[in-house]
């Protein structure tokens, strides 16, 4: 409701390739609507929140590439004759 702004996702391709250490800056210092969180999370809990986003992020991509194709028919659904 507030600003009316979309939050972008931590899936999107250019956050995936920030850097860690931007991230942690971002988290400390806030970016765009975002605030600050330097005093409120302390440097050792913000670098294990960036832990849980990547593996969060690995997770998402493994699960993405991990799905099976689309099923091709079988051999029996096949009409006779075809190949």
């Amino acid at each position: 409701q507030r600003a009316n702004v979309a939050t972008p996702t931590f899936h999107q391709e250019r956050i995936l390739q920030h850097a860690d250490g931007f991230l942690f800056e971002i988290i400390t210092n806030g970016l765009a609507l975002m605030p600050s969180y330097r005093w409120a999370i302390p440097p050792a809990d913000r670098w294990a929140i960036i832990a849980h986003v990547r593996e969060l992020q690995q997770k998402r991509q493994a699960s993405a590439t991990a799905a099976p194709p689309a099923a091709a028919p079988a051999a029996a659904d096949k009409p006779a004759g075809v190949k």
